[in-house]
This record gives structure tokens, C-alpha cells and sequence, in this order.
């Protein structure tokens, strides 16, 4: 409104001073035409005080929108952040795993002399290879499948140890089967020739 009035009073004293003194009916329609410039300028500075509204609201709604957008990013970064972790966190574990499955093919490997043993082993190790492999995608999995490797070695290791105490046994045994032959044969020879 300030605007339009002084674009009122501009415009009225230049009409003045083109007009000079400039006879009744002149000031008449000058004052008419200033008049209609007046409504004119008034109603131009009420539609530019609505768009200067209608603007800061659809910038208080882009403002917002952009608070809401970055708080969204700030709760998407953090997410991502947390997923990165578990994910350093799993390949850790799918490594770990790895390692106890060398260990288990190492205590493999050891086992070998006894075939029967070496062929449970063998399907042994094969679940704990696929135990592994699933541990790359979950890492729980595949870490209980590396122990149930390792126990299965250690399993078969105490087998090679059982079987070859048992050899050792079965020698003993057959030595002395064969000392106690020995005895009887020579006891037998002696006394042929006593006859």
C-alpha cells in the first residue's frame, strides 16, 4: 500500500507539473487518471503480496521437506554404517571357519593310514566343507560346522590311536602265540629224542 501511495503522489505531482495550471476540467481528468492508476497500482501490490505468500509457504514446505529428507539420510546412513559392520563381521567368521577347516583337512590328511576311518573322515570332511561354504552367506552356520570338523578329526585321531593299540595288542599276542609254539615245538623235539 505504502508503494501504491507513493506511486499515487509521484504520478500526481508530475501531472501537476506537465499540467502547469492547466484549467479545472484538465485537473479533473488527471486526478480521474491518477485514480485509476492508484486502484491500478493497489491491486498489483495486493496479487504481489499474495505470490510473496503463496512463495514462503512453498518455501516453509521445501524447507521441511529437506529437514525430513536429511533426517531420512542421516537414519540411511547409520543403517548402512551398521549393515558395513555385520558385514566386516561375517568375514571374519567365514575366515575363522576357513581356518578350522584347514585344521580339519590337516587332522585328515594324518588319519589317512586307516582306510575305513579315512572314508568316514572323508564324508566327514565333506559336510564340513559344505558347512563352510554356507558359512559365507551366515557366518553362525558355517562356525559350527568348522567345530563339527574339528571334533570329527579329533575323532578320527583317537581312532588311529585305538586301532594301532589294538595292533599293538594283536602283536603282543601273536609273539607270544608264536614264543609258546616255539616252546611246544622244542619240547616235543626233546623228547623224540630222549625216546
Amino acid at each position: 500500500m505504502k508503494v501504491g501511495s507513493i506511486a499515487v503522489v509521484g504520478m500526481f505531482s508530475l501531472a501537476l507539473v506537465a499540467g502547469g495550471c492547466a484549467g479545472g476540467e484538465d485537473r479533473a481528468r488527471m486526478e480521474q487518471a491518477s485514480q485509476q492508476e492508484t486502484v491500478s497500482l493497489q491491486g498489483r501490490v495486493t496479487e504481489l503480496g499474495k505470490q510473496v505468500e503463496a512463495a514462503q509457504g512453498e518455501r516453509d514446505q521445501l524447507k521441511a521437506q529437506l529437514e525430513a529428507a536429511t533426517e531420512a539420510n542421516g537414519k540411511l546412513q547409520a543403517e548402512v554404517a551398521k549393515l558395513r559392520g555385520e558385514s566386516e563381521a561375517a568375514q571374519a567368521k567365514a575366515k575363522q571357519a576357513e581356518g578350522e577347516l584347514g585344521k580339519a583337512q590337516a587332522a585328515l590328511a594324518a588319519a589317512r593310514k586307516s582306510q575305513d576311518e579315512v572314508e568316514q573322515m572323508a564324508v566327514k570332511l565333506k559336510a564340513a566343507e559344505d558347512g563352510v561354504a554356507a558359512a559365507r552367506a551366515k557366518s553362525a552356520e558355517s562356525e559350527r560346522a568348522a567345530n563339527s570338523a574339528v571334533e570329527a578329526a579329533n575323532r578320527a585321531k583317537e581312532q588311529a590311536a585305538q586301532l594301532a593299540m589294538e595292533k599293538a595288542s594283536l602283536q603282543k599276542k601273536l609273539d607270544a602265540l608264536t614264543a609258546a609254539a616255539e616252546k611246544k615245538g622244542g619240547a616235543t623235539g626233546a623228547a623224540d629224542e630222549n625216546k
